[in-house]
């Protein structure tokens, strides 16, 4: 699927099974509830694609991809590989990313209300003017991150690792931090 253009397809009951999406566009595509088992994104434009209830358990990104203006509402980013992935106005409420690596991801002016981060390493992203208001980081490493603007209400960062981390003018009132290591943490 390399070079590719899937804009505007339906892709609704597909199977893409360690399928390799380099560079291909997929602009305003709905992928809802497709098992996309051990899929590959390398260098993907996804922009304003619809991933609703998706299955993208495993995700491999080599470089990473970006999203930008799509949903990925209640999608399951379980064990996934995203590292330098850019999340950009787009909303994951509900998203499970358990025991997934996004290090070095941006997330900017995204809403990922109540989405699970449970176990994931997110070292060195930057969470810049966005809504996590009741999501959960509960064991997740977020050492050397910002943020930067933004809500963290009521969220769940018990054991969490919280090192080297630059946070300013974000909301973490009701937020949970028993057991989290703050270590140099501003």
């Amino acid at each position: 699927f390399n070079n590719v253009n899937l804009d505007n397809s339906d892709l609704l009951g597909s199977s893409f099974i360690s399928s390799d999406f380099t560079k291909a566009s997929m602009k305003s595509i709905n992928a809802d509830s497709s098992p996309y088992g051990g899929l590959t994104f390398r260098d993907t434009i996804l922009d304003e694609a619809d991933f609703s209830g998706a299955n993208l358990r495993g995700l491999q990104s080599t470089g990473g991809f970006t999203i930008s203006g799509g949903s990925m509402k209640l999608v399951n980013l379980e064990s996934v590989s995203a590292g330098l992935s850019t999340f950009l106005d787009t909303d994951g409420s509900g998203a499970v990313v358990r025991s997934s690596s996004l290090d070095s991801a941006t997330f900017k002016k995204v809403k990922f209300t109540s989405a699970d981060f449970t176990g994931s390493s997110i070292t060195g992203s930057t969470f810049e003017a966005s809504d996590f208001e009741n999501a959960i980081f509960t064991s997740a490493n977020l050492s050397n991150f910002t943020l930067k603007g933004g809500v963290f209400k009521n969220a769940n960062f018990s054991s969490a690792v919280i090192q080297s981390a630059n946070i300013s003018a974000v909301n973490l009132e009701g937020s949970n931090f028993s057991n989290a290591n703050l270590t140099l943490s501003q």
